[in-house]
C-alpha cells in the first residue's frame, strides 16, 4: 500500500494523545482492505501530510508508517501497537534519531525485526 498527500499547511508530528480516539480491532479499527482504493484511517494515518509505507506486523498487532513534512522535513516513522484490544497513540519509534532520516519501514515476515531506509552511517544502527 502507498499513501501520500501533500498539504503545505499540515504539520508533521506524533498524534496528540488527547485527540486520538479509542480504536479497537484490526487495521486501526478500519474495515479490512477491499477491491476499491479508499482513504485509510482519515485524520489518524491520512492527515494531509505525506504519509506512506504503512506496514502491519504479521500478527496484526503493530503498525508502522512513514510521515514527512511538506519540504520533506521532518521525516519520521510512527508506531502504534494494539494493547488489550485497543490501539495506542502513534508515536516516534524507539530508534528515532532527529539527526538522521529513517523511512520506508517494513516488518519481517516472522515479526522479529523491522527494516527501514536510513541516512545513518554503516554500523550506526
Amino acid at each position: 500500500m502507498l499513501f501520500a498527500c501533500s498539504d503545505p499547511e499540515t504539520p508533521v508530528s506524533a498524534v496528540d494523545a488527547g485527540d486520538f480516539p479509542s480504536l479497537t480491532g484490526p487495521y486501526l479499527g478500519q474495515e479490512p482492505p477491499g477491491q476499491e482504493p479508499e482513504l485509510f484511517a482519515p485524520g489518524l494515518v491520512s492527515t494531509g501530510a505525506q504519509e506512506l509505507s504503512i506496514c502491519f506486523s504479521p500478527a496484526g498487532d503493530e503498525v508502522y508508517f512513514f510521515v514527512c513534512g511538506p519540504t520533506f522535513n521532518p521525516r519520521i516513522i510512527l508506531h502504534s501497537r494494539r494493547q488489550d484490544s485497543t490501539w495506542t497513540t502513534p508515536r516516534e519509534t524507539g530508534f528515532f534519531d532527529a539527526d538522521r532520516t529513517d523511512s520506508y519501514p517494513f516488518v519481517a515476515p516472522d515479526g522479529e525485526r523491522i527494516f527501514f531506509c536510513s541516512s545513518r552511517a554503516a554500523g550506526d544502527s
